[in-house]
């Protein structure tokens, strides 16, 4: 068959259309993702707060509360105040990433009370009380981390709407303390969300592909793993980061950390802005952690908070 000159033309031009419609196909798809990650948080939508308990302990006061975080979906959470308090008092909001539940956070909770600061827990979603909206718990997969930090994200945002309310709180001093996963979504929070005075990362990194790669959390390897890194790619804290500036950072990293490589740690930090501290102890991710050692990571982060007028 002879070789038709046209037709070859005219099938380069219609493999090149194709190709810009796919480019732009795809373009517009990840746009709709990036896009669609946070979108849950709805400005002044109604909190529907309810007090479901109280009860006193020494110089604690605390509730169980529960409020609306997304449309349909509420967030149980505990609310940890001095009982004497008569005056505003500084909060932070603490996301953490792992545990029984929120009220794993009791113990650091009490430290912060007698500094005359107020402490707001959110049940993290798949975790505690949650743990029925992820049956699994620790589900894998795209889709599934994508749920976890979104609701995480949102729920940070609702928080500070939650304690915007509350009588007790200096609505200038609240803070965000994110703990392993939590401090992975409190960089995407204190991005989106610029009422939270300062921030506490802890065991936090930046560069997903390897921290996840570490933890298995995608669920996937080979070209799916990449293209489950690329999906995720909008919780990347690295993108997030220097948002966060001109209010304060402090990281607290393991040095022995056998989930979160020193490199990503280190990466997210020379990404963030300024003011930054970053302080390293003396033990593994979950490996070496005295009650010696928690006593001095909560007296640091009480005293940097003081330090740059949080507290």
């Amino acid at each position: 068959m002879p070789f038709n000159r046209r037709i070859f033309r005219n099938s380069l031009i219609f493999l090149g259309l194709f190709l810009i419609l796919l480019l732009v196909g795809l373009t517009l798809v990840r746009l709709w993702w990036e896009s669609s990650f946070f979108a849950g948080y709805v400005a002044g939508l109604p909190l529907i707060p309810d007090v479901l308990e109280t009860r006193e302990e020494g110089p604690l006061s605390i509730e169980k509360v529960r409020f609306q975080s997304q449309v349909d979906e509420m967030i149980p959470a505990e609310f940890y105040f001095p009982k004497d308090a008569t005056e505003e008092l500084p909060c932070v909001v603490v996301l953490y990433g792992a545990g029984n539940g929120m009220a794993d956070v009791k113990g650091l909770a009490q430290r912060f009370i007698s500094a005359r600061c107020c402490v707001l827990a959110p049940e993290i979603f798949g975790l505690g009380e949650r743990k029925a909206s992820d049956p699994e718990g620790s589900s894998t997969g795209v889709l599934a981390t994508r749920e976890k930090f979104t609701t995480t994200v949102i729920d940070g945002q609702r928080c500070i709407d939650f304690l915007h309310t509350r009588l007790e709180v200096d609505a200038e001093k609240i803070n965000l303390i994110g703990v392993n996963l939590g401090a992975i979504a409190g960089t995407t929070v204190m991005s989106l969300e610029p009422r939270y005075r300062a921030a506490i990362l802890v065991w936090g990194g930046g560069n997903l592909s390897k921290i996840f790669s570490v933890k298995g959390l995608t669920g996937s390897e080979g070209f799916f793993q990449d293209l489950a890194f690329f999906l995720l790619s909008p919780i990347e804290p690295l993108n997030h980061v220097r948002r966060i500036a001109p209010r304060p950072v402090l990281f607290q990293n393991a040095e022995k950390d056998e989930m979160i490589p020193r490199a990503c740690v280190e990466e997210l930090y020379n990404k963030a802005g300024t003011p930054k501290d970053i302080k390293w102890y003396d033990c593994g991710h979950q490996e070496g952690i005295s009650p010696d050692m928690i006593d001095r990571m909560v007296n640091d982060q009480i005293s940097w908070l003081k330090s740059v007028k949080a507290m």
